[in-house]
């Protein structure tokens, strides 16, 4: 399957400092311990943004296959 490529796409710190106020409240607000935005990179998706709450189990850079998934 082709992906589109994504490298070339600049998301402004303005941006990225917004999706990141977003999960956290997400996260207080529906009271789960886990909201992502994702990020596929072929052959990978990647966590782009992670709730910064206590219990979060997943940081902005971890990665997996996508075929894995």
């Amino acid at each position: 399957m082709d992906y589109p490529s994504v490298k070339n796409i600049k998301i402004s710190d303005q941006i990225i400092s917004k999706w990141q106020n977003i999960v956290n409240i997400l996260a207080d607000l529906i009271n789960v311990s886990v909201v992502l935005i994702m990020k596929v990179n072929p052959p990978y998706i990647e966590v782009f943004r992670s709730n910064q709450s206590e219990g979060s189990l997943y940081h902005v850079g971890d990665r997996d296959h996508l075929a894995e998934l």
